[in-house]
């Protein structure tokens, strides 16, 4: 049996957050989201929605989806190929488009549904291969919306492997030329401007000093920002002392994805 529902989510539009109408539609294990159409209305409403999402951590963030959306339901818990993104820029508020959507559709058809939580890539794999295997060619006919999807799942494929230590990947796989490409990335973080490679090397050795690097002097309370020098090296630390705490391959991951998505769809679309 599907079930169907109409329910208001929050997107941008012209510059303004608004809720519009999306359509959801339940049949077997996959839940499809589009936007309304309504039959009053002339003007073709566009499949490509800037959705808000927003948690505590990481504030309000738009991001560009080309509808529809499809997630495969697996013991209650909802999974799509955009998972690492929205684990990590979606929470439990009003303001939030994944939040809203579950907590809709858990009201009106007395479900107990939760975003998948299990990073685990191997089971991810299989997950997501049963997923564009099951039927969703009939949902997603549309050329452009196959391959963005296509390259989002590269995309939380790679970033989640990143952020895992213990994750054996074919060397000559796209994942690894994606991954490589990334890791030259350059990105701001905690003060540091280094690419993505070599903050990983200084987050994995904290004791870590390059020659023509950028470091924090520290001594009695004061930092300096400066290059490498033998003199000062016993106080030169990659990262400000303060922070230590949330310094992590994890928290550099999430602060790549906030801040340049877009840079990480367009190299995986070169790639692909």
């Amino acid at each position: 049996m599907t079930l169907k529902t109409i329910i208001p989510l929050p997107v941008k539009v012209y510059e303004k957050c608004n809720d519009i109408m999306f359509n959801i539609e339940i049949n077997k294990n996959i839940i499809t989201i589009t936007p309304y159409q309504s039959p009053h209305n002339k003007t073709t409403i566009t499949m490509l929605q800037h959705i808000v999402l927003c948690n505590m951590n990481y504030g309000v963030n738009v991001v560009p989806i080309l509808f529809p959306l499809t997630f495969m339901i697996v013991k209650n818990e909802l999974v799509c190929d955009m998972f690492y993104l929205f684990k990590t820029l979606s929470g439990n508020t009003k303001a939030d488009f994944i939040f809203n959507m579950i907590t809709s559709i858990n009201n009106i058809f007395g479900c107990t549904y939760s975003l998948y939580n299990d990073m685990n890539i191997v089971n991810l794999i299989n997950v997501l291969q049963l997923h564009n295997n099951d039927n969703t060619d009939e949902i997603i006919e549309n050329t452009l919306n196959k391959m963005f999807y296509r390259i989002n799942r590269y995309i939380n494929f790679c970033i989640a492997i990143m952020s895992q230590s213990n994750i054996n990947i074919n060397q000559g796989s796209k994942i690894i030329i994606i991954i490589n490409i990334i890791k030259q990335t350059k990105i701001l973080f905690y003060g540091n401007y280094m690419s993505i490679s070599e903050h990983i090397e200084h987050i994995l050795d904290p004791k870590l000093l390059r020659k023509k690097r950028t470091y924090f002097y520290e001594k009695d309370g004061k930092i300096l920002k400066m290059q490498y020098n033998e003199l000062y090296k016993d106080n030169l630390n990659a990262y400000p002392s303060r922070y230590r705490q949330y310094i992590n391959i994890n928290t550099l991951i999430d602060t790549l994805i906030t801040t340049d998505y877009r840079l990480l769809h367009n190299i995986t679309a070169n790639v692909l």
